[in-house]
């Protein structure tokens, strides 16, 4: 009788003791496999939904055109189908229907769900597509209200097409394995390499950064622990590094929306990172991260000096710079006068960072500072201009006291003369500070609404008037009122007297005697027009810009002689913009000025 060798002794028990157990191990992993898939399906549609809830714009959810554009670039490039629903069960956009075309979804299983503030999860038949969907439904929240949900599905046949391969690849392996068993069942050393060399398979994945390489082995139980040390190694891995993934996005999406320049470089001062305003302010056309030097980048020495001394001393660095390539432009909130500054002052931080890899970053944070600057330089100006102005008549006060003091008490002729001029000196100081009371008033109307009612123009007019009546007479001065009597203006009354007042008081100062002013009206639907003509000797064509200008004056000695501060026009100019109206003049050479008022209906 002739012996059967190993194998085929072997060969019918191995059968029968192994394939039972391997069909049934395909038949659970089948089972796990759609399981998985399944869970996996649901997970991704319920992690979409949440994911478009976060960025969808809810005061535009009812926008169909938006939304529905929004769904379909939300979904590009996948099989998912993305509806948005209000309350009501309308449809509002989707992903690969007219929404117009879509009936109410108000009673669909998982609409019901999340009307109700729940995850509303179903299985069925869609009507619209013609085909079996997974449907996961998430609400929109607008405080304690729904108002929305957002709908996620994704075709079953996608599904079972994930699965169907699954299986194959589940039977091929379980195929392989019968047929491995089956044929090297003599050889054991093969069975216990195949596992080895699965896990070398598996970390050569790995090294690739393809954590979900690592699968847990059954085998002997040096080889099952290491499988499964290896699988929790690659899940803390993988945790990590999505970690540190999103923080850096976090961290690019945080220097992007900086107003504040951010310059990131290495010790050797190479730009590893930066965001979009210092691209804006350097002006880079093209940068080459982790190659540029900063030097390069911002063509500025004394930067780069500044960076090294961060370096250097291992200490945060504070400094302000001028970046003499740039212009900028103020301008004066008061007079609208504009400023300009050929450079940009910065307020340049540095700090510097330690590395695990001891590989230091060097932090740089610019903020343009250049509007506080120019502010300041303006402030300045205005505080000189009050110092000089109130300076004149103090000291011409202070002067004549002194005089008097020293004996010119004693001659009457004298004394009452330099009585005279301290009490000129004196109107003169008191009408400066009421001005400059009358511009910090005004100022303070800059963000708030001024009280507005219709009057009749005629009114105001003749009320100004009277206050001028002394001056008028005195150069009997002929004044001309050409608009209707009934002519409305909607206006602060008492603020536009003092704008007229200042400006016929202004023509008749500095009009000869015997002159004509006129004061004409007229009524248009956007706005009410005011003219105030004079035939004055008119203001030189180079001084109009600047006649609305604190303390200007065209001619220094004649406004101070006729009692003016150089704050008159000022006063009006503030005036009109409070109204949110406009002023201005025409003033050809020796042809008398034209003052021109329009205020909004």
């Amino acid at each position: 009788m002739k012996r059967r060798n190993l194998l085929q002794t072997i060969y019918p028990f191995l059968a029968l003791v192994t394939l039972p157990p391997v069909i049934l191990l395909f038949i659970l992993g089948a089972e796990t496999v759609k399981d998985i898939v399944h869970d996996q399906t649901y997970r991704t549609i319920k992690e979409s939904a949440y994911l478009i809830r976060n960025i969808i714009p809810e005061d535009r959810i009812e926008d169909t055109v938006f939304i529905t554009q929004f769904c379909k670039n939300a979904i590009s490039g996948t099989d998912f189908r993305i509806t948005i629903i209000l309350p009501d069960g309308v449809v509002t956009g989707d992903s690969h229907m007219d929404p117009a075309f879509l009936e109410n979804h108000l009673f669909r299983e998982e609409m019901q769900e999340a009307i109700y503030g729940k995850e509303g999860f179903a299985e069925r038949y869609s009507n619209s597509l013609g085909i079996e969907m997974f449907y996961f439904a998430l609400p929109i929240r607008n405080g304690e209200n729904i108002s929305g949900v957002i709908r996620t599905s994704i075709p079953i046949d996608t599904v079972n097409s994930i699965l169907l391969d699954s299986y194959k690849k589940t039977a091929s392996v379980t195929l392989l394995i019968i047929a491995g068993i089956l044929l090297i069942s003599c050889y054991i050393a093969k069975l216990i390499s195949r596992p080895i060399i699965t896990l070398a398979d598996m970390t050569i994945k790995f090294s690739t950064l393809n954590f979900n390489a690592i699968s847990v082995i059954e085998g002997p139980e040096e080889i099952h622990t290491l499988s499964v040390n290896l699988k929790k190694m690659s899940t803390i891995l993988e945790n990590r590094f999505n970690l540190a993934t999103h923080q850096r996005k976090e961290l690019k999406a945080i220097l992007s929306a900086l107003v504040e320049a951010i310059i990131v470089t290495d010790k050797d001062l190479i730009i590893k990172e930066v965001n979009r305003s210092a691209v804006k302010l350097f002006k880079i056309d093209d940068i080459s991260i982790n190659k540029d030097s900063l030097v390069q980048v911002t063509r500025n020495s004394e930067l780069n000096e500044l960076a090294e001394i961060t370096i250097l001393e291992k200490t945060p660095q504070k400094r302000t710079i001028l970046l003499k390539e740039q212009i900028n432009e103020t301008v004066d909130r008061f007079d609208n006068q504009k400023f300009t500054s050929r450079g940009l002052f910065l307020q340049v931080n540095t700090a510097i960072i330690e590395t695990e890899d001891h590989d230091p970053r060097i932090i740089i944070v610019l903020h343009d500072i250049t509007q506080i600057k120019t502010l300041e330089r303006i402030r300045s100006d205005f505080v000189a201009n009050v110092s000089h102005e109130l300076k004149t008549p103090v000291t011409s006060i202070l002067g004549f006291v002194e005089t008097l003091k020293d004996g010119a008490i004693n001659n009457k002729k004298d004394t009452i003369e330099f009585l005279d001029i301290i009490q000129s000196q004196s109107h003169r100081l008191d009408a400066i500070i009421k001005d400059l009371l009358s511009l910090s008033k005004l100022e303070s109307f800059e963000n708030t609404k001024i009280n507005m009612k219709y009057c009749k123009l005629i009114k105001i007019v003749s009320s100004a008037l009277k206050i001028c009546r002394i001056r008028i007479e005195e150069k009997n001065t002929d004044i001309q009122i050409l608009f209707p009597k009934d002519l409305d203006i909607r206006v602060n009354p008492a603020l536009f007297e003092q704008a007229l007042v200042n400006l016929i008081d202004n023509a008749v100062k500095y009009c000869p005697p015997k002159s004509t002013i006129t004061v004409f009206g007229e009524y248009f639907p956007d706005y009410t027009l005011i003219k105030i003509n004079d035939n004055g000797p008119g203001i030189p064509e180079k001084d109009i810009p600047r006649v609305f200008e604190r303390f200007y004056t065209v001619n220094k000695t004649r406004s101070h002689e006729l009692g003016g501060t150089g704050l008159g026009l000022a006063i009006v100019k503030h005036i009109i913009l409070a109204h949110k109206g406009e002023i201005n003049l025409n003033s050809p050479a020796g042809k008398g000025t034209e003052f021109i008022i329009r205020i909004p209906s």
